[in-house]
């Protein structure tokens, strides 16, 4: 429960519950599997086989039915993510490929473990074809050297600076190399810290955000000071639009909170929009109201 607090959990009560009710299967599975830096195929494969004997139970009660407003909203976001995911993964594996040309090392994928996609250049913005109107994207990756000699080898954290707008990577900001997995190893980055985004930076490379508002920060002539950078990062992780994630994984037969709190935000924002648009239409009537005792005044 402290743990929940302290990371500002909503509901620190569920995730403390959830927590506890999945303590036996972790000492089982500790038992299980040796300790060890990495997993492999197999060790997954006994971690799903074993969670499978704890099944969980279905929450009481009736799950409210969403409207149809409330699942085209669903629908939206989940088909923006996957175009969003498919369009990472695709600029991932060109800079993978870029790599191997340059440098003839071979990488495997293996997870796309961190994405900031509101990269600027040099503080220019406003790129209508790019993801958000922003230019540019900062990557981490785990990936393994190809190789069936090397399949016991530890995976490398890689860092990846590519385009939003296109797989080209013959942009000159083009990037993919590996980083240290320490923080106190890494680069700073402003628009990560900015977003709240935890992206492992280089230390001895150039990149975009490394410089430039930072030299302006210690100058004093930036808009905001180091401590409101990390603060408002902090923020920006803290205070998440949850819908965009619930909306993703989204199970009607399991989520009947979410089912409740989408749909009475719904009505809330019809109701808005309602309101608004009566607003709107009766500062109308007053504005021709007005308009006519004006020309009426004048033909007098």
């Amino acid at each position: 429960m402290a743990a929940a607090r302290a990371a500002n959990h909503p509901n620190p009560t569920a995730l403390a519950t959830f927590a506890s009710g999945s303590m036996q299967e972790g000492l089982d599975l500790k038992s299980l599997l040796e300790v060890k830096r990495t997993l492999s195929p197999d060790d997954v494969r006994t971690i799903s086989t074993h969670l499978l004997q704890y099944p969980r139970n279905k929450p009481g009660g009736l799950v409210q039915k969403l409207t149809k407003h409330d699942s085209q909203i669903v629908s939206a976001k989940r088909k923006d993510f996957e175009a969003h995911q498919n369009s990472i993964y695709r600029c991932v594996q060109a800079a993978l490929s870029k790599h191997t040309q340059d440098k003839g090392e071979e990488y495997e994928l293996l997870a796309i473990c961190g994405v900031n996609t509101e990269i600027p250049r040099n503080g220019s913005y406003g790129y209508y074809d790019n993801y958000d109107g922003y230019p540019y994207s900062h990557i981490n990756i785990w990936a393994r050297m190809k190789g069936s000699q090397l399949a016991d080898v530890a995976p490398t954290l890689l860092f990846i600076q590519c385009r939003n707008d296109s797989e080209d990577t013959t942009d000159s900001q083009t990037l993919c190399l590996p980083v240290s997995e320490s923080s106190k190893d890494a680069g700073r980055c402003f628009h990560c810290e900015q977003s709240g985004t935890k992206i492992v930076h280089p230390l001895s490379h150039s990149y975009l955000g490394q410089n430039f508002n930072f030299e302006e920060m210690a100058r004093g002539k930036h808009s905001i000071t180091n401590n409101e950078l990390v603060g408002y990062g902090d923020r920006r992780t803290v205070f998440l639009d949850t819908s965009e994630d619930d909306c993703i994984y989204f199970d009607p037969a399991w989520d009947a909170d979410f089912s409740v709190r989408l749909n009475e935000a719904a009505k809330r924002e019809l109701e808005g929009e309602d309101g608004a648009s009566s607003r709107a239409k009766m500062r109308m009537v007053k504005e021709v109201a007005r308009a006519m005792a004006a020309f009426i005044h004048l033909k007098e």
